[in-house]
C-alpha cells in the first residue's frame, strides 16, 4: 500500500483534535484513552453492502456478507492466466522457490512447483550463497557491494572472482528468467492468512531487484570479455523481467518494474560506450526494442490498492477490536495520538455510513485509472492534478472540522447530522492516509518513458553511424529515416538534447526536474537529473 507521507505529519493531529472535541462533548476524556470501556468488540455497525458501486471485485463473500478480499484477488488474477503461460512459475523457479530467506510454500504449492534443496543452483541471496561457501561476514558484505556496484562498471572475472563464482551459481536461475520473459501472463498466488490482505507478502517482488542486479553485473562482465551480443541479450532479459513484474496488481510491483527498466537503460548506455568501432550488429537490438514496447500502464497496479481500502473499511466497520488490530499492523501513524482510539470513539458515537465511504473511494480509484490511461503525459498530469486538488480539499475539510468544536458538539443533539458529517470526516481522513502519492508515481513513470526513448534513440544513432560512417549532425537529419522513434521529452514536449562533438556525441533528456544540468559525463555516468549518453569516442579493440 502507498501512504502519502505528509498526511502522517499534518492530518493525524487535526483529526485527533476533532475527535477529542467530539468525545469531550458527548462521552468524556476517559473513554478516549480507554475505548474498550465504552465499546465492545461486537458493537453493531453499519452493514456493508458489496456491489460494483462499492468495490471493483464483488465475490466471494463470507458469512457476514463481507468481501473475502484475499480470495477475491487470487480468483480474479488466476482466471486471467493459463498455467502454461504464467511467467511467474518460471520466475519462482529461478528463485529456488524462496524469497527473503523464506520458502514460498503457499505460492509454490498452488503453482505445482517443487522447491529444490538449498544446495541446488538458482538465483540465491548473497547471504545464502556466502553462508554455503563458509565465508566470513566481511567477505559476504564485500560480495553484496560488488553485486550492487558492478552493473555500473566493466570488469573481468579476475577482477572480482567471488562475484564470478556467485554469478555461476545463479546461472541456472537466469535460464529460468529467460523462459519466464517469453510468456505473457503473470500470477503469483498470495497467502492472505485468512480473508484479509493487510499483511500480504510481496517478498518475491523485492527479490526481482536482486535478479536484475545479477543480470546487470553479468552484462558488464560480458562487455569486459568482448561478448557484446551476449551482453545485449542479458539487457533484454532485464527489460523483459521489468515488464513481467510490472504486470502485478500493486503499485509496488509497478514501481519496481520501472526501477528495473531504469537499470536496464543504464546498462544499455554502458554497453554502447564500450562497443568497438567495428561493431555493426544493431539490427537485433533495434528489433528487440521495438518488440518490447512500453512498460505496462500504472493503471494495472491499482487493483490491490483498491482492495486494501475495502479491506481496511471492512475491518473498521467491525468495531474497536479490529480498529486496534489495524493500528497494530502499522496502517495508522505510529507517532502522535492513538489513532485507533480516535477512530473507535468516532465510529461508535456517530455511526458513519461505511457504504458511502466505499462509494467515494471506488469512484476516486475509477477516475485515477482513467488518469493513468490518458494518451499523453500532459493529459495525465492535468487529470492527476485535479485529483490531487481534491485530496487537498479533503485535508482542508478535516482542518475546518477540527477548528469548530461547536459543530462537533452539535452531533450529540443531531444524530443524523453526526452520521453524515462523521462519514465525510472519516472519508477525508482515510483518503489522506491510504491513497497513493499520485504526483510522485506519475513522475517516476514519465521519467522512465523518457529514459526508454533516449536509450532507443542512442542505439539508432550508433546504427546510423555504422551505416553512414559518422554520427548524425543533428536529430533532424535522422527523423525522416526513423519516424518510429520518440524525439521529444514526454513531460516538456521539447526535443531531446543532442550534439555531435569531436568523434562522438552527447544525447540526453532533462530528467525529472526539467532543468538542463549539462547532461551525463563521459563513460556513462549520469550527472544530476539528466539521463543519456556522453560518447567521447571508440576505445581500442580489446586484445
Amino acid at each position: 500500500m502507498s501512504i502519502r507521507p505528509h498526511a502522517i505529519e499534518t492530518k493525524t493531529g487535526l483529526l485527533f483534535v476533532a475527535c477529542f472535541c467530539l468525545c469531550s462533548a458527548g462521552m468524556g476524556q476517559e473513554n478516549l484513552e480507554n475505548p474498550e470501556e465504552s465499546l465492545s468488540s461486537d458493537a453493531p455497525q453499519t452493514q456493508i453492502e458489496i456491489s460494483p458501486e462499492t468495490t471493483v471485485l464483488t465475490t466471494p463473500l463470507d458469512e457476514r456478507g463481507y468481501l473475502h478480499v484475499g480470495g477475491a484477488i487470487n480468483d480474479f488474477l488466476k482466471a486471467r492466466v493459463e498455467h502454461e503461460d504464467n511467467a511467474a512459475v518460471d520466475f519462482l523457479k529461478a528463485l529456488g522457490g524462496r524469497a527473503e530467506g523464506q520458502e514460498m510454500t503457499y505460492a509454490c504449492e498452488q503453482l505445482g512447483i517443487e522447491i529444490p534443496a538449498e544446495t541446488d543452483k538458482f538465483v540465491k541471496s548473497v547471504r545464502l550463497f556466502a553462508t554455503q561457501q563458509g565465508w566470513s561476514d566481511q567477505r559476504m558484505l564485500q560480495l553484496g557491494e560488488d553485486v550492487s556496484e558492478c552493473p555500473s562498471r566493466v570488469w573481468k572475472a579476475d577482477d572480482f572472482p567471488d562475484l564470478k563464482l556467485y554469478l555461476d551459481e545463479c546461472e541456472p536461475g537466469f535460464r529460468w528468467i529467460d523462459a519466464s520473459v517469453r510468456k505473457s501472463g503473470w500470477y503469483v498466488p498470495r497467502d492472505a492468512k485468512g480473508e484479509s490482505i493487510i499483511m500480504l507478502s510481496l517478498a518475491e517482488v523485492q527479490e526481482a531487484r536482486n535478479v536484475a542486479r545479477g543480470l546487470g553485473s553479468r552484462v558488464t562482465l560480458k562487455v569486459g570479455e568482448a561478448r557484446y551480443m551476449e551482453a545485449w541479450r542479458d539487457i533484454v532479459l532485464m527489460r523483459g523481467l521489468a515488464r513481467k513484474i510490472a504486470q502485478g496488481p500493486t503499485l509496488i510491483e509497478g514501481l519496481i518494474g520501472v526501477a528495473i527498466e531504469g537499470m536496464a537503460c543504464r546498462s544499455t548506455m554502458i554497453w554502447l560506450q564500450n562497443l568497438p568501432e567495428s561493431f555493426d550488429e544493431f539490427g537485433e537490438p533495434l528489433e528487440a526494442v521495438a518488440e518490447l514496447g512500453p512498460m505496462p500502464s500504472l493503471s494495472t497496479n491499482l487493483l490491490l490498492e483498491r482492495l486494501m481500502f475495502v479491506d481496511t473499511i471492512q475491518m473498521m466497520a467491525q468495531g474497536s477490536e479490529k480498529i486496534n488490530e489495524l493500528g497494530g499492523l502499522g496502517l495508522m501513524p505510529s507517532q502522535g495520538p492513538n489513532f485507533a482510539a480516535v477512530f473507535t470513539q468516532l465510529t461508535r458515537f456517530a455511526k458513519p455510513d461505511w457504504n458511502q465511504v466505499l462509494l467515494s473511494a471506488n469512484d476516486y480509484y475509477d477516475r485515477l485509472e482513467v488518469a493513468y490511461l490518458a494518451a499523453t503525459a500532459k493529459e495525465r498530469r492535468e487529470r492527476l492534478a485535479e485529483l490531487e486538488e481534491e485530496l487537498e480539499q479533503r485535508s482542508e475539510n478535516v482542518q475546518q472540522v477540527s477548528e469548530n468544536p461547536l459543530r462537533l458538539a452539535s452531533w450529540v443533539l443531531l444524530p443524523k447530522r453526526a452520521r453524515r458529517e462523521s462519514t465525510e470526516l472519516i472519508t477525508d481522513a482515510l483518503f489522506s492516509l491510504l491513497l497513493p502519492a499520485l504526483t510522485a508515481v506519475e513522475q517516476a513513470a514519465t521519467r522512465n518513458l523518457n529514459d526508454q526513448a533516449v536509450t532507443a534513440l542512442a542505439i539508432k544513432i550508433f546504427d546510423e553511424r555504422a551505416n553512414a560512417g559518422e554520427f548524425p549532425e543533428s536529430l533532424n537529419a535522422m527523423r525522416l529515416k526513423a519516424r518510429e522513434f520518440r524525439w521529444r521529452d514526454f513531460a516538456s514536449d521539447q526535443p531531446y538534447e543532442y550534439g555531435r562533438q569531436g568523434r562522438g556525441f552527447i544525447l540526453y533528456n532533462l530528467g525529472q526536474n526539467g532543468v538542463d544540468d549539462g547532461g551525463p559525463v563521459s563513460e556513462g555516468e549520469q550527472k544530476w537529473d539528466d539521463f543519456g549518453i556522453n560518447f567521447t569516442g571508440f576505445k581500442p579493440s580489446p586484445q
